[in-house]
């Protein structure tokens, strides 16, 4: 058994005591009120129970995977949550479920070649300083037995140690927002199979952000993991908000991948809740701030002091100009440990005793802080229309744009396919008025003179159907060069022009944003926007019944053509069977024939053999008269 207390800095809950949800500093000057009881620092307990919450359709969260994890409050387990493989869900246990000896025999099983079966995380605030921290250990089975029987539990979590994939234990850490999540990877630098050392000391070969940095070596997760990852996060976000009524707007969340590329959620170390009225306002702690086991083991063989170490730190840093690592191991204040003796560099922020030093890291600060802004910059131009009023008219845009596309490409498809013809005359088509509606009948005008088509003379017969605006007409004569060409010239003009709309539109949102710092457009991301106005609701009604009408013709169409096709193969399945028929009855009628020929052979010789006989016999007689 190996014991290690994980410091965290951050805001999470109300004074007075530890709480499973989240815990808060006794001494912060700030008193942020809390949107939610989940929101806060350090281990948070209570998460656990809100992913097994059922939504309306009495469903848990959907694709969160978490191994078993036991919840203890007040010396005893109060919830034992597992993933139920085939029922696809989290699911919990109560009551004489959780009795020690049910609780050592599923804990103290192994999958793999590793001495280690399950770690104990607990969180409490610093006497001296309030500050949260969290009490980490990993178990062997002799460590687990001695867990079991305590007298003594406090609030934390007993979790089944998960077999990585790979040889050294890995646990992945993802930081979420609305607008970025940022995923990335610790791996121990020990092997984790077939190690004595994984029996004797499991906290050397289990720990990664538990720890102190030499016993661990940051990595990037590959492309698929990370996609998995984000996409739990959206489940466990929209899960909240179905069970809550209110949004997760931060969170970090602690991942680990099995040896079937399974995702699995170990723990929450920071979450974040706004809503409407109330958006939040407590600081995000991205990361958390480790003081040293009691064991040193794994310290000596690295061969640098906390001086080299920092400076490599340092450096790293500002090659990579990654916000995370240097939040955690450059920029963030480190305290002593609780018993206030001496801490390495891991346990505490070095001195800047040398002169410069804080100067050094305040420019290494801003170019970070530098890219975080592009960073969030690139993510608001991405989301410039999330504004309300605003994102109604876009989506509206959106619809406009594909549909007269669409309608204007089959117009020119369909005069692709007259000139195709020998000897034909001019293409004659109409443009629906809804589509001059929605384009404007100046709009439609110019994009005609531009494509230098013309409207055709009126006819004489004034029953043909003719309008003077939207009726035009493609002669071989024009000086229009090939149909497809004027095809693609018009499906460049109408992307100019809803780029032009799009453009004003980006303005009229820049206008809004430039307005002030109104927290309804932040808390826009994930908010319910305001319905829109009758008329645009009619405009883009019309727009969508314009084209429901054209995909039910072509649906109608294809429903015909496929009868056709049904009637002609019935129709030849027919005839086959009919030919069938006739040759089998040809077929009997000749081996009838055959047969009835046979017996009329057979009779003639039966006759002739009859007639031999009687003059054989004749003449025997008259042998006898003569004698």
């Amino acid at each position: 058994k190996a014991t290690v207390s994980v410091l965290y800095c951050g805001w999470g809950g109300g004074g007075g005591g530890p709480s499973p949800w989240g815990l808060m500093p006794k001494n912060s000057q700030k008193p942020w009120i809390k949107n939610h009881p989940l929101e806060g620092d350090g281990l948070l307990t209570g998460f656990y129970d809100h992913m097994w919450k059922k939504n309306k359709e009495f469903k848990s969260c959907d694709e969160v995977l978490c191994p078993d994890t036991i919840v203890y409050d007040h010396n005893f387990p109060r919830g034992w949550y597992a993933y139920d493989k085939k029922n696809k869900e989290l699911v919990k246990k109560q009551g004489k479920e959780l009795d020690t000896s049910s609780i050592y025999n599923a804990f103290s099983k192994t999958d793999g070649d590793t001495g280690i079966v399950a770690s104990y995380m607990h969180s409490y605030e610093d006497p001296e300083t309030g500050d949260p921290i969290t009490h980490v250990e990993f178990f062997n089975k002799e460590g687990l037995a001695e867990f079991v029987n305590r007298k003594t539990k406090k609030e934390g979590i007993l979790q089944r140690f998960l077999v990585p994939k790979g040889r050294n234990n890995s646990v992945i850490q993802a930081v979420w927002s609305p607008r970025v999540c940022i995923v990335q990877r610790k791996t121990n630098v020990k092997p984790l199979h077939g190690s004595a050392e994984s029996y004797k000391d499991p906290y050397s070969c289990a720990v990664t952000y538990e720890g102190p940095s030499h016993y661990s070596e940051d990595g990037t997760c590959a492309a698929k993991t990370t996609a998995n990852i984000k996409q739990i996060c959206h489940n466990i976000v929209e899960h909240f908000y179905n069970t809550e009524h209110k949004h997760i707007t931060r969170m970090v969340l602690y991942f680990k991948v099995d040896q079937h590329n399974d995702v699995w959620l170990l723990w929450c170390g920071s979450i974040r809740v706004s809503d409407r009225q109330q958006p939040s306002k407590m600081p995000l702690n991205l990361s958390p701030i480790f003081t040293s086991p009691t064991s040193t083991a794994g310290r000596a063989d690295r061969g640098l002091n906390d001086e080299g170490l920092t400076q490599l730190d340092k450096s790293h840093a500002k090659m990579s100009c990654d916000p995370m690592f240097f939040r955690s191991y450059v920029a963030s204040p480190r305290v002593g440990s609780p018993n206030g003796r001496s801490l390495g560099r891991s346990d505490h922020r070095k001195a800047n005793e040398d002169g410069g030093g804080q100067a050094g890291d305040d420019d290494m600060q801003d170019e970070i802080e530098r890219m975080i802004r592009s960073v969030d910059a690139e993510e608001q131009e991405k989301n410039w229309y999330r504004l309300p009023g605003i994102e109604d008219k876009y989506r509206q845009l959106l619809i406009e744009r594909e549909f007269v596309s669409q309608v204007i490409s089959d117009i020119f498809y369909e005069g692709y396919s007259h000139f195709l013809r020998h000897d034909t005359g001019p293409f004659f088509f109409d443009i629906d008025k809804k589509i001059a509606a929605i384009m404007s009948p100046e709009a439609l005008q110019e994009m005609m003179q531009h494509l230098k088509i013309t409207h055709p003379p009126p006819p004489d017969d004034p029953t043909t159907k003719y309008d003077e605006e939207l009726s035009f007409w493609i002669t071989n004569e024009s000086n229009r060069g090939p149909i497809t060409k004027l095809g693609e010239q018009a499906n460049k003009w109408i992307q100019n022009f809803y780029d032009k709309k799009e453009q004003s539109l980006r303005e009229e949102a820049a206008s809004i944003r430039k307005k002030g710092d109104d927290p309804a457009i932040d808390q826009n991301l994930y908010n319910d926007h305001p319905p829109a106005s009758p008329k645009e609701k009619q405009e883009v009604k019309e727009v969508k019944e314009v084209k429901e009408e054209k995909d039910s013709d072509a649906a109608e169409e294809a429903e015909a053509k496929e009868k056709a096709k049904e009637a002609a193969e019935a129709k030849k399945a027919e005839e086959e069977e009919e030919a069938r028929i006739e040759e089998e009855e040809a077929k009997k009628k000749a081996i009838a024939e055959a047969e009835a020929t046979e017996e009329q052979g057979k009779e003639k010789t039966e006759k002739e053999e009859q007639v031999v006989e009687e003059r054989q016999e004749v003449e025997e007689e008259e042998g006898e008269v003569a004698m």
